[in-house]
């Protein structure tokens, strides 16, 4: 029931979407741009906590044609809706399909790169390029590569 990475969002149109969500366009934007937005926070906070299940999500999931970037863990997410087979994105509360859930791409490659971290950091701040780092009260997560991750490193 749980797709692969490879069958969902390529890595580059999730960057994309983050992006436009926290208003920094796309990654590739060169910082030229008419637009009258104006980011005032260098960071966005995401709190990367499942909705259902409150714990640190471990697969980043969510519907395709959603919009927003939140996420669900998506093995939580089967665990409790396979009985009842209703897909209801918990973030937009919208009706899809099985068929439209996927693994997130640019999220499922930060909680991928958390697992060694401790459950207490649920917390990540995003730039509007798509870069993040971990917002933490303790630094207890050395393998982060110095608690900075860039994204355009990977892409």
């Amino acid at each position: 029931m749980i797709p692969k990475e490879t069958e969902g969002e390529r890595f580059e149109d999730a960057l994309a979407r983050v992006c436009r969500c926290i208003g920094g366009g796309t990654a590739a934007d060169n910082g030229d741009s008419d637009s009258d937005l104006e980011v005032v926070a260098d960071f966005f906070g995401v709190n990367l906590r499942c909705p259902m299940s409150g714990s640190r999500m471990k697969m980043a999931g969510r519907f395709k044609p959603c919009v927003h970037m939140g996420c669900f863990d998506l093995e939580v997410f089967v665990e409790l809706n396979q009985r009842s087979r209703k897909w209801q994105c918990p973030i937009c509360l919208k009706n899809y399909t099985l068929d439209d859930i996927i693994i997130d791409p640019y999220f499922n490659r930060i909680t991928s790169k958390m697992r060694n971290c401790g459950e207490d950091i649920t917390e990540i701040e995003v730039k509007p390029d798509g870069s993040w780092r971990t917002k933490a009260k303790s630094f207890s997560c050395i393998e982060m590569e110095e608690f900075s991750f860039q994204i355009k490193e990977h892409t």
